[in-house]
């Protein structure tokens, strides 16, 4: 699995690094950043694509997974989760900032734009080398939630804003490294909590 995540991570940067688009979208299945019941991936082990985003100054990152839709913007990226095509179940957990616990979703208390665990879908219309248009919608074309402009290489001006501590831990049942667990239940962390569910104790999963 390691080996194939390299082979990945070089393809896509060989990809960023020779792209000659004017906009340079990077779509992934697992939420990089989210305030919902699935982990920020930007948190662990998808810190290093994030840092690829940055590097090569991609302005959107795309992904479902959660069944929701949210759009959160930090340094320059705008961070859009869509999966609420299907089925909406999901809960936002900050709708109130409380760094104790939001700092595990999200970079930054002003960094959710929107957020909504309705069904519905979005579309993404570029109005120039410059500026691009993102509007979400509800279960109809007629129901608009959320319009949003994103700008086009908007990294710089961000450069001095510190990328929030990676937090997720590292455990491991015997030699076996577990990537997906909130809570170990014991100390060998052969039984776990997943991540996606962050709030529940041992004792209630």
């Amino acid at each position: 699995m390691a080996e194939l995540k390299e082979q990945q991570k070089t393809w896509l940067e060989k990809e960023l690094r020779e792209s000659a688009a004017d906009w340079k979208i990077v779509v992934g299945h697992q939420v990089m950043y989210g305030d919902s019941d699935h982990v920020s991936e930007a948190f662990g082990r998808m810190s290093d694509l994030n840092e690829l985003l940055q590097k090569y100054e991609v302005p959107i990152w795309l992904n479902g997974h959660s069944h929701n839709q949210e759009v959160v913007q930090f340094k320059g990226i705008t961070y859009i989760t869509t999966g609420a095509g299907c089925k909406s179940k999901s809960m936002e957990i900050c709708k109130e900032w409380d760094a104790a616990t939001c700092n595990m979703f999200l970079p930054g208390p002003d960094t959710k734009k929107f957020f909504s665990y309705y069904g519905g879908f979005l579309s993404l219309t570029f109005l120039s080398k410059g500026t691009a248009e993102l509007v979400i919608y509800g279960n109809s074309s007629s129901s608009v939630l959320f319009t949003y402009r994103i700008r086009n290489r908007d990294h710089r001006r961000w450069l001095d804003v510190p990328t929030p501590y990676t937090f997720l831990p590292k455990h491991s049942c015997g030699s076996i490294n577990v990537l997906s667990a909130s809570e170990c239940c014991f100390e060998d962390c052969c039984h776990a909590v997943p991540d996606m569910h962050v709030t529940q104790t041992c004792t209630d999963f």
